[in-house]
């Protein structure tokens, strides 16, 4: 029920950050995509500190499981 501009929350266990939805063909549907460096928001209060990918031992900062909801205002 999410389109094109609605505000969204996007929470996981670490916390949540306001958004506007920018619907595109280049994601999958139940995939987001939100771009390193966003001066309104830092995508790092998202993930744990001390996540590490159980396969490389990387640091997760390219996936982690997340819950996005609409919100009828962004402020």
């Amino acid at each position: 029920g999410i389109k094109d501009g609605d505000a969204v929350v996007v929470s996981t266990p670490e916390g949540s950050l306001r958004f506007r939805a920018r619907l595109t063909e280049m994601t999958l549907p139940g995939v987001i995509n939100i771009y390193h460096d966003n001066v309104k928001a830092d995508i790092n209060h998202l993930i744990p500190k001390d996540y590490m990918d159980p396969i490389s031992g990387f640091p997760g900062y390219k996936s982690s499981i997340c819950k996005v909801e609409r919100v009828e205002t962004d402020e």
